[in-house]
């Protein structure tokens, strides 16, 4: 007598669900969104705020329990960067932000974002910094002056929402990215960059996954 199960069977990538009407693959990514959790992982990018758009706003439509976000990035774009704290700090159904490594200049700003908590797990690394040229300077004097202008600006805007997420102020800020400035977990906790250290099993209970 052959029995089916319904637990699944893991490849790389899909979660392969026997039950006793066959088989079906699905993606990881997808089961965990079905479950409310998204992972980021690597260079902030147009592509990822994009991504990361859709997922919120499909979450939200769906319903307003919170949603779970695990980080682990080096940082990248700040316009991709500043769309994605928008949406963390204005969605309609709380996010949370997990450290799941680190999360390094705009990457640090996303899991500093995370107004309904901010969690890292006990080795996890973080690094605030100034924002760095996205593209080489060229052009005439007029073009290089114009970006290094813009550049004052975005720095002036990134120390304001550090302040604001941090609550130190805007000078201790522009101090503190003037070179690469990394934390531990616990410092990071310290400097007001993250809420609470947490293993990787309380995670995954806070996201409702045990």
């Amino acid at each position: 007598m052959t029995t089916t199960t319904n637990e699944p069977l893991y490849t790389a990538g899909t979660i392969v669900q026997r039950t006793s009407a066959g088989t079906q693959s699905v993606s990881l990514y997808a089961d965990q969104l079905s479950k409310r959790r998204i992972f980021l992982s690597g260079t902030v990018t147009d592509e990822m705020a994009s991504l990361f758009a859709i997922q919120v706003t499909e979450l939200n439509d769906l319903s307003d329990e919170p949603i779970h976000v695990f980080l682990d990035s080096v940082g990248g774009s700040v316009d991709a960067g500043m769309v994605m704290y928008d949406i963390i700090r204005t969605s309609p159904a709380p996010v949370i932000m997990y450290c799941t490594g680190k999360a390094y200049s705009m990457g640090a700003l996303l899991l500093a974002a995370g107004q309904h908590g901010r969690y890292l797990l006990p080795h996890a690394r973080m690094m605030i910094h100034q924002p760095l040229v996205e593209r080489g300077l060229g052009g005439n004097l007029t073009s290089v002056q114009e970006m290094a202008a813009s550049l004052q600006d975005c720095a002036a805007m990134i120390n304001e929402v550090f302040a604001d997420v941090t609550g130190k102020s805007v000078s201790r800020i522009e101090e503190d990215t003037a070179r690469d400035n990394y934390f531990t977990a616990r410092e990071a906790v310290a400097y007001g960059l993250a809420d609470q250290i947490m293993s990787y099993g309380e995670m995954f209970a806070a996201s409702g996954c045990l």
